[in-house]
């Protein structure tokens, strides 16, 4: 699958392994034959929030792995999602899929896009088809994010690239 033996460890929840691996020169920072899958990202995703910290403490580079916020939010990983936000990641990066708040309201994880409205995130980002984290709850029959996200001044009549409105799509 092209991990190294660190990325492994980060993915297995081996902190003994991973520690050792460390001491004996593995680079917490290498990334995968992609250019972004670092430990930190693996870990991050996989919600192993001792291989995270592990990671930070031995000089895992957070802007290396922009997209690890992301990840932690579409698998609800809040504890792993707040320590990534404390040490500065993004809420509002990017991924193909849109930002962290979008898969966040597509996988119904209601504390987490708290947590990421609480730290910037924008309500009325669209992703790359257009939709609002807003439409996408009411795609997925979200009620509790719907009210979370209006209560923080999400816009109910914004419409995505086909012209789909909230409205359109709730009558639909």
């Amino acid at each position: 699958d092209g991990y190294t033996p660190l990325q492994w460890t980060a993915q297995n929840d081996h902190k003994e392994l991973m520690s050792l691996l460390i001491c004996n020169g593995a680079n917490v920072n290498h990334a995968d034959k992609y250019g972004y899958y670092t430990p930190l990202y693996v870990a991050a995703g996989y919600g192993h929030i001792e291989i995270v910290l592990l990671l930070v403490s031995k000089g895992a580079n957070v802007k290396r792995a922009p997209l690890a916020l992301y990840l932690s939010a579409e698998h609800g990983h809040k504890q792993v999602a707040l320590l990534l936000i404390s040490l500065g990641e993004n809420v509002n990066q990017v991924h193909h899929k849109g930002a962290p708040l979008h898969i966040t309201v597509e996988k119904g994880h209601e504390e987490i896009a708290k947590l990421l409205i609480t730290n910037g995130a924008n309500v009325n980002r669209t992703d790359t088809c257009g939709r609002t984290p807003f439409l996408l709850a009411v795609i997925h029959n979200r009620k509790g994010l719907e009210s979370v996200l209006l209560t923080n001044g999400a816009n109910v009549n914004q419409a995505d690239k086909n012209g789909w409105t909230p409205l359109y799509i709730a009558v639909h």
